[in-house]
């Protein structure tokens, strides 16, 4: 079992910023900068969540123990970068403080988590995580860790890299004071991301993958010895380690990123891509469909795909070109969500084929087309639009903004009232229908009754269809 940080880096932690219970309260980083948080977060918060952190180390002090915001926020807030979302590290019991900080703000409190989280909701300041401080073991590497009450030092230092161990103090007479006991600041001002100790990538794979995350959005390198025992960890087959369930929700994270491109890039460029997605004997990644994609997005989604579709198809993307049985295996390894499956197994056997057939089609086909394209996943849209040339292009347009939303004016019940018997006739007789509108030729819902008159022969007189 290994017990995360090694306690001698802790130990030194606590040595070097005089920390220890309450005492943690006082600690602060260099001097300017971090008075240059302070002031942010001033700025980064409204009135009422201000209030709220302000309440929560009142009552954390009131309690005998200590509350820091700790997290990305700490980070972006130092960066200049939007982030609400807040985290609090309690030294001492997370679920008493929540509570007591729900009761004074007629909020809630939901049930804690495996990992001791509470989560405060409350009408205008929103919602707070709050969480007991903590130290973690690993039973093996890739486990999740078992996790034990502790102080913040340990908190921190458990944690990815040193630009997230970084904390604000909350309590009276402190309130903003920046904790920054493994120099996240300095990291932070170098655009480096450094691990913890040699064995987190060990520890927890994933790491790997939030550490691109964060290269790709921030613009940072890996330090030099970081890097190394990335590379040390996938020769020893480290992302087998975790359940593909895992490295799908940061995948998913990666491509919901503004800069989804350079993540992209940047997983292959460090390996991490290969073996996640069978790229190792000699497939090629598709990065001709990577360079396309950001237009094919911009382009379809003012055509009326929904905006959340973008990061499915970026996943989507990673599958192309795939054999049906290797994306099945995939998408199964990754326990994909029903939509994200079919659209990673549509990229996977069927895009090539759809722009193809797309191609051979025109804009006087629109009935074709619109076959053709009601059988694509939303993200497979997007991807299909990315492959083709602009004439295909043309007609993905088209079928989005206005093909696809061609419907008969008639129902089954206006054929019915018309003559014609239910069965398949009747969704044959609606599928002509939009045809021949598609084609211009039925324009109106008298030519639509006129129309079904000449096929089913006499029947009830037209004045019977409902209207």
């Amino acid at each position: 079992m290994r017990a995360g940080p090694p306690a001698r880096e802790v130990r030194s932690v606590v040595r070097r910023t005089g920390w220890g219970g309450r005492g943690a309260r006082e600690g602060a980083g260099r001097a300017t900068s971090a008075r240059e948080i302070s002031a942010g977060l001033k700025r980064a918060l409204s009135a009422r969540e201000h209030r709220m952190l302000r309440l929560a180390g009142r009552l954390a002090d009131e309690a005998g123990s200590a509350a820091y915001l700790v997290g990305g926020i700490v980070r972006d807030i130092a960066l200049g970068y939007p982030d609400t979302d807040l985290d609090i590290v309690i030294e001492g019991r997370a679920e008493d403080v929540a509570r007591a900080l729900a009761g004074r703000l007629g909020g809630e409190v939901g049930s804690a988590t495996a990992f001791g989280t509470c989560k405060v909701k409350a009408v205008g300041p929103g919602t707070v995580d709050i969480a007991t401080a903590r130290n973690e073991t690993y039973d093996r590497p890739g486990a999740l860790p078992r996790t034990h009450p502790s102080d913040l030092a340990h908190d921190l230092v458990r944690r990815d890299f040193t630009v997230n161990a970084m904390a604000l103090a909350l309590g009276p007479g402190v309130y903003g004071k920046l904790v920054d006991p493994c120099g996240g600041l300095k990291d932070l001002a170098a655009g480096k991301l450094r691990v913890m100790h040699d064995g987190s990538f060990v520890d927890d794979p994933t790491r790997m993958l939030r550490g691109v995350r964060f290269a790709a959005r921030y613009g940072f390198g890996f330090e030099r010895r970081t890097l190394a025992l990335l590379r040390a960890c996938l020769r020893q087959s480290g992302l087998a380690t975790i359940s593909g369930k895992r490295v799908f929700r940061e995948l998913a994270l990666i491509c919901r990123e503004p800069r989804v491109l350079d993540g992209l890039r940047l997983l292959a460029r460090y390996g991490l891509l290969q073996p996640i997605v069978a790229c190792g004997s000699g497939r090629r990644l598709p990065r001709g469909l990577w360079r396309k994609l950001p237009g094919a997005i911009a382009a379809t989604r003012a055509a009326g795909v929904p905006e959340q579709e973008a990061w499915i198809a970026w996943l989507a993307s990673l599958f192309a070109d795939l054999d049906r049985r290797e994306a099945a295996r995939l998408a199964s390894h990754f326990n994909l969500p029903r939509e994200v499956r079919e659209a990673c197994l549509w990229a996977a056997s069927d895009r090539k084929r759809a722009a193809g057939r797309l191609l051979r089609l025109s804009a006087r086909r629109a009935y074709q087309a619109r076959v053709l394209l009601d059988g694509v996943p939303p993200a497979g849209l997007v991807l299909l639009y990315a492959s083709c040339p602009a004439k295909a292009r043309g007609l993905v347009i088209r079928y989005l903004a206005a093909w696809r939303h061609v419907k008969p004016s008639l129902t089954g019940k206006d054929l019915a009232a018309l003559g014609l018997a239910e069965g398949p006739a009747v969704g044959a007789l609606l599928a002509d229908i939009v045809r021949l509108k598609l084609a211009g030729q039925l324009r109106t819902r008298a030519a639509e009754i006129a129309y079904v008159r000449r096929r089913i022969g006499p029947g009830r007189p037209p004045a019977t269809a409902t209207r």
